[in-house]
């Protein structure tokens, strides 16, 4: 497992750090909205907000794949394509798309081992990553440390808060938003100390608020953590073209990113994490 170390300066009890959280934006599928996805990165950019991608940044599909179907590669990736260099200009695609927000970026997440093909000749999310200056593996537990609240003259100023995130793709989806609560509460469970656990590939938006208990010294006490599933870009009914997820009959994808609001020193207990834009 890789662990991520960040620090940030959170100025007073209720002071914010925003995170925008994309996922499976399924680069070259004809079935993306790509203006929603542009509109978002814009927001980001404009809110000046940190953000992470979670997985599935490219459909990854090549021809000989059983979901491989030539009507639902996008009109930008057909020159890739016949250049047998599909992987490369997807990968192309994401940097172009996220460049100007790319100094922000915390990590960026493999997806599962369908979407993240080399076609056999190098690592193209490697060194498009690499590139970008972008940190990318396949499971990141991520923490903000040395958090300071409050002005110089305020008698917190100075404390410091460690803020465990875990973030992954996901192993699991559920056709039923019962089921990928159920999921969410479990993967939680793996990570005793994780104030949220953040993950893509079911291609919605399920926010859950998880009640825990924590042991402090002689004492016991209730615990508000997080779990979360952001939305895909990869629209599962278009009018452009028929989709993978549109054969099988999955329901409609939850559209979009959330956002993860980060207030460690706030009063409210409910407060100090909450999932937002879901």
């Amino acid at each position: 497992m890789r662990v991520l170390e960040r620090t940030f300066a959170i100025d007073g009890r209720a002071g914010e750090l925003e995170i925008d959280v994309y996922g499976d934006t399924h680069l070259g599928s004809k079935s993306v909205d790509e203006t929603r996805l542009r509109r978002d990165i814009q927001e980001t950019r404009d809110k000046e907000r940190w953000w992470c991608h979670v997985g599935d940044v490219i459909d990854g599909i090549l021809p000989g794949d059983r979901r491989f179907n030539s009507q639902n590669i996008a009109e930008w990736a057909w020159e890739s394509l016949k250049a047998e260099e599909l992987i490369a200009g997807e990968w192309n695609r994401f940097r172009e798309l996220f460049a100007p927000i790319q100094k922000k970026c915390l990590f960026v997440l493999d997806g599962d081992g369908k979407h993240n093909s080399c076609a056999n000749v190098a690592n193209k999310m490697r060194e498009t990553l690499e590139a970008m200056n972008i940190p990318g593996g396949f499971i990141s537990t991520y923490f903000t440390i040395n958090t300071t609240r409050s002005k110089p003259n305020d008698k917190y100023y100075g404390h410091r808060c460690s803020v465990p995130l875990v973030f992954h793709h996901g192993w699991f989806a559920g056709r039923k938003k019962g089921g990928k609560a159920n999921n969410l509460v479990d993967a939680l469970a793996i990570y005793p100390k994780a104030w949220a656990f953040i993950c893509g590939h079911g291609h919605d938006k399920t926010v859950l608020r998880v009640n825990s208990l924590m042991v402090e010294g002689h004492r016991v006490r209730q615990w508000v953590r997080r779990a979360a599933m952001t939305g895909s870009y990869l629209l599962t009914y278009s009018d452009e073209t028929t989709g993978y997820g549109e054969v099988k009959g999955y329901a409609p994808a939850g559209l979009g990113r959330i956002t993860l609001a980060l207030r460690p020193f706030h009063v409210d207990d409910e407060k100090r994490i909450e999932v937002l834009n879901a």
